[in-house]
């Protein structure tokens, strides 16, 4: 369940800075500045496919629960993915 609900996975991208990603990937760079979303990262994951599979983890959750409240405690980019944004 964790890995469902783990931030995106950036891969190679991992932990660097922009400008480091420029120096070090400059190729992968210019390919993910024109489509972020889909641009899936050296050994990583793409922002549409996390989203995929965070939405997918809460819908199942959400639909278990019918009735029930289900608190959730999470950063900026999985309350875009529940908001639908």
């Amino acid at each position: 369940m964790k890995k469902r609900i783990q931030e995106v996975d950036f891969g190679d991208f991992e932990g660097k800075t922009y400008k480091e990603l420029k120096e070090l990937y400059p190729e992968e760079i210019e390919i993910w500045d024109k489509d972020y979303i889909k641009y899936i990262t050296p050994n990583g994951e793409s922002i549409e496919l996390a989203y995929a599979r965070v939405t997918s983890f809460f819908r199942r959750a959400s639909g278990k629960r019918r009735g029930c409240i289900i608190s959730l405690s999470c950063r900026g980019y999985k309350n875009s993915s529940i908001l639908g944004i």
